[in-house]
């Protein structure tokens, strides 16, 4: 699986990292989860740039732990602590 930069035919650095996890055989759920952390990433820089149009850095952290949260909670695992 080979990601593409919007709007751009060459590889990004993560792309390449992600091909040199996989033909290093590391495991599915490692490469699985990299990815959707990246995506959870670009989707929180995309919200934060639409809300202020800036990088802060506070606000962008915070909006990522809030799309874990909610993919969490829209997931049903509930815990067992």
């Amino acid at each position: 699986m080979r990601l593409k930069k919007a709007n751009s035919n060459t590889p990004s650095i993560f792309d390449e990292h992600i091909e040199a996890l996989q033909e290093a055989n590391h495991t599915f759920h490692e490469v699985e989860a990299a990815i959707n952390v990246h995506a959870r990433l670009q989707t929180a820089q995309a919200i934060v740039a639409d809300l202020e149009g800036g990088g802060d850095t506070a606000l962008l952290i915070s909006v990522f732990e809030a799309l874990g949260a909610e993919e969490y909670a829209l997931s049903g695992i509930t815990s067992t602590d």
